[in-house]
C-alpha cells in the first residue's frame, strides 16, 4: 500500500464516496489484511493524499488495545519498498492505551529520508468512538505548520 501512496494510488482509487471543497473520498480499491474498509482522501491543499483503514471496532478496551498492540508489533521496523526497489525500515513509537484517554496514537516513519519523505506517517490509532474502540491505521504526509500557514509560529 506504500507504494501505491508513492504514485497517488493510481491504481487504487474506486468511486468516489464524498466531495467536499478541497478533498474528495474515494473507496480504495485494495485492502490490507485485516482490514474492514479502506479509503483514499485527496485533498487539494497541499495538493497530496491520505489514506485510512478500519481494521476492527470492539466494545471491549482490553480487546481492542490487546489488537492495537498486535498490529504495533507487525508494523515497527517493517521493511517497505516505497518506490518499489530499495527496502527502508519502517520505526515507530508506541503510545500505551489507557482506558482513561479515548485515544492512543502512534506513529510511524521511514528510517531513511531518501527521496525526501521526511514528511511521511504512517499513524496506527486506537479511539472511542461510542458506543466502541475503533482501531486505524493511516498514511499521509504531515506538511509542517511553517509551509501550510508561511509566517505563523509552528504550536511546537
Amino acid at each position: 500500500m506504500v507504494q501505491q501512496y508513492f504514485n497517488n494510488f493510481a491504481s487504487a482509487k474506486g468511486d468516489i464516496i464524498s466531495e467536499m471543497p478541497g478533498v474528495i473520498t474515494y473507496n480504495c480499491l485494495l485492502t490490507i489484511p485485516g482490514a474492514v474498509s479502506s479509503v483514499i482522501n485527496k485533498y487539494s491543499l497541499p495538493n497530496n493524499y491520505s489514506w485510512e483503514a478500519n481494521m476492527g471496532e470492539t466494545e471491549s478496551f482490553d480487546e481492542a488495545a490487546e489488537k492495537y498492540t498486535q498490529y504495533f508489533r507487525k508494523m515497527n521496523n517493517m521493511k517497505l519498498t516505497p518506490e518499489g526497489f530499495e527496502k527502508i525500515q519502517l520505526v515507530g513509537t508506541f503510545d500505551t492505551p489507557d482506558e482513561s484517554r479515548a485515544f492512543a496514537s502512534s506513529q510511524f516513519k521511514l528510517e531513511s529520508e531518501k527521496g525526501g519523505r521526511k514528511n511521511f506517517i504512517i499513524q496506527l490509532g486506537m479511539q472511542y468512538e461510542f458506543p466502541e474502540w475503533v482501531i486505524k491505521v493511516s498514511m499521509f504526509e504531515k506538511v509542517p505548520d511553517h509551509e501550510m500557514r508561511p509566517g505563523m509560529k509552528s504550536l511546537k
